[in-house]
């Protein structure tokens, strides 16, 4: 019971660990993203 109380815990740790460090990454490519289709989006509206 103990070992399992350990494990859970440990397991909890490491998920929110990786989701603090894949949220700012998701986060930078979907503001990349929103960026070039912006810039896209300008680009057909008014070609250089």
């Amino acid at each position: 019971m103990h070992a399992f109380f350990f494990y859970s815990n440990y397991h909890r740790q490491k998920s929110a660990r990786l989701s603090a460090v894949l949220f700012p990454f998701v986060f930078y490519n979907k503001s990349m993203l929103i960026t070039i289709t912006l810039s896209l989006i300008h680009q057909g509206i008014n070609p250089i």
